[in-house]
């Protein structure tokens, strides 16, 4: 498994995804600006909205691949873990259609909509590409990027397994003020 192609594919595609998006709010903004609505704002992508949409793809793909239905608990999680690990191991996705990026994307969409319904987290835009163009869950002071999360369990193995994660994140929630 060459761990540096796989991080590159899937940072290529999260930069993908940010581009894509900034495409779509330039082409409001220019859209806009036609109808002679220049002086608004343009809104911005929800990223509860577009990360929850992620996770409906994860669940299809799960769905599709091993016939398991996920139900955004906890639990559930540890078969994203396993398909991170068959992800990883096949060096990429055995699906053509669905790049590398995307689906580590549709995968920690799905595990922020978990810790988001579990543990009352909220979707945030910040840091940078490498985040999933910056998405992560934030609560209190502490703030998440799932995206990290994927990575690393693809990297590491195991010892970066996304169950442990959620785990002590389930186990810190009650201590982690609004």
């Amino acid at each position: 498994m060459d761990v540096k192609l796989i991080l590159g594919k899937a940072l290529f595609f999260g930069v993908a995804s940010l581009l894509l998006w900034l495409g779509l709010t330039v082409a409001h903004a220019l859209q806009a600006a036609i109808q002679g609505r220049s002086k608004t704002t343009p809104p911005q992508a929800d990223p509860a909205t577009f990360m929850a949409q992620f996770a409906t793809i994860a669940v299809l793909r799960v769905h599709r691949e091993t016939g398991i239905e996920l139900d955004y608990s906890v639990e559930s999680l540890r078969v994203i873990d396993d398909q991170l690990a068959a992800l990883a191991a096949r060096g990429g996705d055995v699906d053509p259609s669905l790049d590398l990026g995307m689906g580590v994307l549709a995968y920690a969409a799905y595990i922020g909509e978990v810790l988001r319904i579990h543990h009352q987290w909220t979707w945030a835009l910040e840091g940078s590409a490498g985040n999933a163009a910056g998405h992560c869950l934030k609560r209190g002071g502490v703030t998440i990027f799932p995206m990290s999360w994927c990575l690393k369990r693809m990297a590491h193995g195991e010892s970066d397994a996304i169950w442990s994660k959620a785990r002590i994140v389930s186990e810190m929630a009650g201590s982690i003020p609004f």
